[in-house]
Parts: structure tokens; C-alpha cells; sequence
């Protein structure tokens, strides 16, 4: 169970990642969407680092991979021993 809730996590993160820019987007406000979209890279930065730095291998948008790259370098205590970073 806790695999397919990582999974489902992870998907999550990815497909924000690749539409949401933190602008004004259908019904939620600017800044409701920057909310909830540092919402989820601080819980996936947090929860599955290594795959949060492997998002920038996928199609991201230049918004959410700059997010990606400011937030690995501003945490890098964050990091597992043997993680390279």
C-alpha cells in the first residue's frame, strides 16, 4: 500500500509539475496555485528527494524545474548519505 501511495504522490507532483506555472490558472487564484504548488514540491522534496532531483529529466516546465534546481541547492542537509548533490 505504501508503494502505490508513493506512486500516486509522485504522479501528482509530476503532472503539476509539467501544466501548473503559479499563475492565475481556471478558478484558483495566483496566488492560491503558488500555495499548493509549493505545497507539493516541499512534500515531495522532503519525502522522495531522489526522484524530486530526477523530475528534471522529464518534461517539466521551465518554471517547476527552476523550482527544483533553487530547492536542491538551498536544502542540500536534506539529502541521504550516499545521495549525490
Amino acid at each position: 500500500m505504501s508503494e502505490l501511495v508513493a506512486a500516486e504522490d509522485v504522479l501528482l507532483f509530476v503532472n503539476a509539475a509539467v501544466t501548473a506555472t503559479g499563475q492565475r490558472e481556471f478558478r484558483s487564484s495566483a496566488g492560491e496555485q503558488r500555495l499548493s504548488l509549493a505545497f507539493l514540491h516541499e512534500y515531495v522534496r522532503v519525502n522522495y528527494r531522489p526522484v524530486y532531483a530526477a523530475a528534471l529529466a522529464l518534461d517539466i516546465n521551465d518554471h517547476n524545474a527552476a523550482l527544483v534546481v533553487e530547492h536542491l541547492l538551498r536544502t542540500p542537509a536534506e539529502a541521504e548519505p550516499g545521495e549525490d548533490g
